[in-house]
């Protein structure tokens, strides 16, 4: 088996439109995000996520919500949707992203117990606006049986337990270190080691792959490249898998200089991009991304694409505009950098 693997070996098991479909039929994404603080994260998911599937829905604190009704910021590009009446729109979705710019500052105002069987019919309207740690427990639970996306603060304040089935967590390696400590005692010690020692492992194997690679003409951006076989152990990788299976079957993307991506039962690593791509909001874009091929697509595929197109639309506005570019260039690039993988001529 080859240790590197084409992005078209995944994009060939996406579901796509068929030329006979309607409107509705492929896909429907729900983005819940943003904050009075975090007014543009959402809205870069929101985007990303818009350009692939039929419908999005988009819900966010009151503030937020109001100015897309006002500047007609985006609205046209889909529905805002108070969230009170998420619901609906949680059951109507395919697949649905929480956590782009919520809040992690404001403590919850239900205790542990309350939180075991807090309803949305419980929440006030301030509770809404700020309470992240009740609103990510309120819809994960009305969630079942939808296909999810835990992002940033949603995942920094979620407990194990309310996973859903096969959620995508796209922590980066901070995050996955604090959702770690949450975890069952076994699964605590497979994050602690994979992080301390086989992290840099991958790391270092990665470099010495791509070392071989062209580079950009100062040398510090690359294309991104797919690996299949990495320097771990049977032991090491089952141990992997094990924490998939006790976060009830997740797919986990960590999110780096080389993303690593595993389930139950197969690890990738994808490397590439400058570091132009550490800006505020590079994030979210590959979150709304990933929302968006989900709403079709089985979770591990949608993980390796979306990351796939975000470091190479990276490296793409690398190769225009070096390291002056921003997520908003970036939200606007992954079309292209789509565009140029399907004709096969990607960098």
């Amino acid at each position: 088996m080859s240790t590197r693997s084409t992005i078209h070996d995944y994009i060939r098991q996406l579901q796509f439109p068929s030329s006979d479909s309607h409107k509705g039929q492929n896909g429907k994404a729900l983005i819940i995000g943003g904050s009075d603080l975090f007014h543009a994260a959402s809205r870069w998911s929101f985007l990303a996520a818009s350009r692939l599937v039929d419908m999005t829905f988009y819900s966010s604190v009151a503030e937020n919500n109001q100015l897309l009704y006002d500047a007609k910021f985006y609205a046209h590009d889909g529905v805002v949707v108070p969230r009170r009446e998420l619901p609906a729109y949680i059951a109507e979705a395919d697949s649905i992203l929480i956590g782009p710019g919520m809040r992690r500052d404001f403590a919850s105002r239900f205790t542990e117990t309350q939180l075991h069987d807090i309803r949305h019919e419980d929440l006030s309207d301030a509770d809404w606006e700020n309470d992240t740690i009740a609103v990510t427990r309120v819809l994960t639970a009305l969630g079942t049986g939808k296909k999810w996306v835990i992002d940033a603060g949603a995942l920094q304040v979620i407990h194990p337990e309310w996973f859903p089935e096969k959620p995508v967590l796209t922590p980066h390696p901070q995050e996955f270190l604090r959702l770690s400590h949450k975890l069952p005692d076994t699964a605590k010690e497979t994050i602690h080691r994979f992080l301390d020692h086989d992290r840099e492992v991958l790391l270092q194997h990665a470099a010495r792959l791509f070392s071989q690679f062209s580079q950009s003409p100062t040398g510090f951006s690359r294309p991104p490249e797919i690996i299949r076989e990495v320097p771990l152990s049977q032991t090491q990788l089952s141990a992997l898998f094990e924490v998939s299976r006790e976060c009830r079957n997740a797919t986990f993307l960590v999110k780096g200089p080389t993303d690593i991506i595993w389930n139950e039962n197969e690890l990738v690593l994808v490397s590439g991009g400058n570091a132009s791509m550490t800006k505020g909001g590079t994030g979210d874009v590959l979150a709304g991304s990933l929302v968006g091929f989900l709403a079709t697509s089985e979770p591990f595929v949608s993980t390796v694409v979306a990351s796939y197109l975000n470091k190479l639309a990276g490296h793409m506005l690398y190769q225009e505009h070096g390291t002056m570019f921003n997520s908003s260039d970036l939200v606007e690039m992954v079309p292209h950098a789509w565009r140029e993988v399907e004709k096969g001529t990607d960098p």
